[in-house]
């Protein structure tokens, strides 16, 4: 067992080294894919001319993608000797029936293509207060703004699912609402949002979104994190760790994440929060509190950063002279 500033060092560490790896990465690739949004949005603008549907549409489109192509990929992998040095231990009765896989599909298309974009269109007015879809240029400005958003919101993400999952599983609550994703003793990418609908809105959606929302992120960029939200949970689940990979060693893939998640899931107890840090570890209590801290902390340094060098601008739609650069 690490001794107790060991303990706290790594918590300080991962915390730090998680929120700026991927918020680096993210407005890296919010830059390279500007022109394609920029492009998207007008010619689904000269069709239905509604930034509610171009946001529901591509919402959708990302999430899709990931859900059916990532995991699909995924569950190749997973059977494929090229990736047999990277299975987590799995029991005869921890892998996943045939009935368990289905079931989870069929729901899932009714929560994806039924119950989503329902959602969405009902969100959108609240969202678009603070979120705008009219394009605009990355410079550098915009895109350190970009950076402390995608920052706040993974401390954000990672804080209100850490005590969510942590509350779902009190014995009050865990039989009712949250034994069904736990029928996946051994997970696989697709049992992510194998969830009834209290846990997809408390752990899921109300996590992902509040972020975003709160720090005034515009679309571009929200696409961007929400896809990289999406590859964490369901590489996460996927039964397979790349942290001895060249992309693991790099922090492009979430090996770490994956050992620390599956231990949850075949031993249905500790490790409640998404990622390797050491929130729940066996350490002490005061090292929970010190994760805690550090997450409140650097989220306030970060919205107050934002509200003092001009965050709400991003929420803005862009002037005239903004779109003729971006085209």
């Amino acid at each position: 067992m690490a001794t107790e500033p060991a303990a706290a060092w790594l918590v300080a560490k991962w915390t730090c080294f998680d929120c700026i790896r991927i918020a680096l990465l993210s407005c890296l690739v919010a830059w390279a894919t500007q022109r394609l949004y920029t492009t998207c949005y007008h010619a689904f603008q000269s069709g239905l001319s509604s930034d509610c549907w171009f946001f529901i549409a591509a919402t959708m489109l990302v999430h899709e993608t990931l859900y059916y192509g990532f995991n699909g990929l995924l569950w190749w992998l997973s059977r494929t000797t090229m990736a047999e040095a990277y299975q987590l231990p799995r029991q005869k009765h921890q892998r996943p029936t045939a009935k368990l896989v289905k079931k989870t599909l069929m729901q899932s298309a009714i929560s994806h293509w039924l119950i989503q974009p329902l959602m969405l269109y009902l969100l959108y007015p609240i969202l678009a207060k603070r979120m705008s879809t009219t394009p605009l240029p990355l410079s550098t400005g915009p895109l350190l703004i970009a950076a402390c958003q995608f920052a706040s919101s993974v401390l954000i993400n990672d804080a209100l699912f850490y005590w969510s999952h942590r509350l779902l599983h009190h014995k009050v609550l865990y039989k009712r609402f949250h034994k069904q994703h736990h029928e996946y003793t051994g997970p696989i990418g697709i049992a992510a949002e194998y969830a009834g609908p209290l846990e997809q809105l408390l752990s899921n959606q109300f996590p992902t979104l509040i972020g975003p929302f709160v720090t005034g992120m515009h679309v571009h960029v929200w696409l961007v994190y929400l896809t990289w939200r999406l590859v964490r949970t369901y590489e996460t689940h996927s039964g397979l760790s790349f942290r001895n990979t060249f992309l693991g060693r790099m922090g492009l893939l979430h090996g770490h994440g994956a050992l620390y998640h599956d231990f949850h899931h075949t031993n249905n107890k500790g490790n409640y929060g998404g990622n390797r840090l050491a929130c729940d570890t066996q350490y002490s209590r005061q090292h929970l509190h010190l994760w805690c801290f550090l997450h409140v902390r650097a989220s306030q340094c970060l919205l107050g950063c934002l509200m003092q060098h001009g965050g709400s601008k991003l929420c803005q739609p862009p002037t005239q002279a903004w779109n003729s650069t971006v085209l």
